[in-house]
């Protein structure tokens, strides 16, 4: 097939991003850092949350350090969220 048939469908960066990290990513909007949440890891009663680091040289992203929340806490915290963006 030649390069003139290849049609490239243009996706933003943060969809790119998305696509590349598994379920759970959630990016810092001003940084290179993310949460990657361990969604096997977590349970009902905690949840698990990597704080990572990108790496714009191809190398691995690095994880800065894990925390754990009680999952009741996190989902209370999300609901005072989700009235203020409403």
């Amino acid at each position: 097939m030649s390069k003139d048939k290849i049609i490239r469908i243009p996706i933003s960066y943060d969809e790119r991003q998305k696509n590349k990290h598994p379920e759970g990513y959630l990016p810092c909007e001003v940084s290179g850092r993310y949460i990657q949440f361990d969604l096997s890891g977590s349970n009902s009663h905690y949840v698990v949350a990597n704080v990572m680091t990108e790496k714009y040289d191809g190398s691995k992203d690095r994880k800065l350090c894990e925390l754990v929340f009680k999952a009741e806490d996190l989902a209370a915290l999300l609901s005072k969220v989700n009235k203020i963006i409403r």
